[in-house]
């Protein structure tokens, strides 16, 4: 009897070799309301508050669940601005999907790149009902592409294909806990950030040396990007305040900080005293009696006094008929560019220039907005209608430094800063 040989595949099961999942998901940190009080001072201060911002608009307090989703990637241990580091967020778009016909695709839909000298952005969309944003610090384009091409939202949670290598980077944490580190560098440098979430800022007199006490709504994974964003200035410890986990840090810029997370805020105080003081002072902060939140309120008050009057960088009436003006001046640490109608005076604040803030005022009918450059930089704010009319409006020097110019755009208007 002939017997007839059959070939058989072999498939052995490698339990050690277990199979790459199509997408790796991760948690979202949601900011909820917080438990803290914005309403925190020092309990020994070295010296009496001279300047304070609370906002008071209810878009920059208000608590509510982003729509913004994404995630940061970086190396334990480094920092912002000397490593490399990846980061994606998504937006809902209600936009038709794109066709992809540049230069630059990401998921065959057109691309937009945009470089700086630390980071390179790409923008694509809408795919899946939303625009998406990818950034990276210390990489080229081609890699900030491939990551692109790899990120996805799987279950409302951000999320990279299984397949990705990340080359020695971790997830340190949801872009909402980058943008707050952000908002808290901008407001140490320019004291009222353009920021949706804006913090509480209550500044002492120190000599020479002001110490600042800020805080504001926070996700719960913040914590990790203040080092981050900070960085690069030596010492990083990780110690407690008030029995909790905080960082204290000497910054790239000479300033040392103290942060914590306390009942859903991000609190720090910062100044160029050695961390020591810092982190005595942070260990006394606590909630201010109605009568003490009144003295903040008076160095408000003080400061606007102040500082509302110098140099006018822009004038003008409105379609409604109503004149305005805005003058910027430099008085001691406290810098103020402050819009002056019949309704009387608002002033944004600043402490230092080196990324001068933009600041708009909504009008009748429009807004003012204020814009700085430095002298050889930008000359004129040219305004542009819809019917294309254009006016331009030459920047006024400030002092020997800063530049600045102030314009009315209507509705619809396009305004772009020209250099000379």
């Amino acid at each position: 009897m002939a017997l007839g040989l059959v070939a058989v595949a072999l498939v052995v099961w490698q339990p050690w070799r277990p199979q790459q999942p199509e997408w790796r998901t991760y948690a979202v940190a949601t900011r909820f309301p917080p438990s803290l009080t914005a309403r925190l001072i020092l309990d020994q201060p070295p010296g009496d508050i001279f300047q304070a911002f609370i906002p008071e608009s209810p878009l920059a307090t208000a608590v509510t669940r982003s729509t913004l989703v994404g995630h940061v990637f970086a190396r334990p241990g480094s920092t912002m601005r000397s490593d490399p580091w990846l980061s994606f967020s998504a937006l809902p778009s209600y936009s038709p999907a794109a066709v992809a016909t540049g230069e630059f695709t990401v998921r065959d839909t057109d691309a937009t790149i945009e470089r700086t000298e630390q980071q390179v952005t790409v923008e694509w969309g809408p795919i899946d009902r939303r625009s998406w944003t990818a950034i990276g610090g210390g990489v080229d384009d081609a890699t900030l592409l491939t990551f692109a091409d790899a990120v996805g939202i799987v279950d409302e949670q951000p999320a990279l294909r299984g397949s990705y290598d990340l080359d020695g980077m971790v997830a340190l944490g949801g872009v909402e806990g980058l943008r707050t580190a952000l908002t808290v560098e901008r407001a140490l440098d320019q004291f009222d950030p353009v920021a949706a979430v804006k913090p509480t800022v209550v500044r002492y007199a120190d000599g020479a040396q002001p110490l600042t006490l800020l805080s504001l709504p926070a996700p719960p994974d913040t914590l990790p990007f203040v080092p981050f964003v900070f960085g690069s200035g030596g010492l990083v410890d990780e110690v407690t305040v008030r029995g909790l986990p905080a960082v204290a840090l000497a910054t790239a810029t000479d300033d040392n900080l103290v942060a914590w997370l306390e009942g859903g805020r991000l609190v720090v105080v910062a100044g160029r005293q050695p961390l020591d003081d810092l982190l005595r002072w942070a260990t006394t902060t606590r909630a201010a009696t109605d009568g003490e939140w009144l003295e903040v309120g008076s160095a408000i008050e003080a400061t606007v006094m102040i500082t509302a009057t110098g140099v006018e960088v822009g004038a003008g009436v409105t379609p409604n008929g109503n004149s305005w003006r805005v003058v910027v001046s430099d008085v001691s640490l406290a810098g103020a560019f402050c819009l002056v109608t019949v309704n009387g005076e608002a002033c944004a604040l600043t402490t230092g220039f080196e990324q001068p803030p933009l600041d708009d005022w909504f009008v009748g009918g429009g807004r003012v907005a204020v814009r700085f450059s430095t002298p050889g930089a930008a000359s004129v704010a040219r305004v542009t209608t819809p019917d294309g009319t254009v006016t331009e409006f030459p920047f006024v020097a400030v002092d020997d430094t800063r530049t600045a110019a102030a314009v009315f755009i209507a509705n619809g208007d396009v305004l772009e800063l020209v250099a000379g």
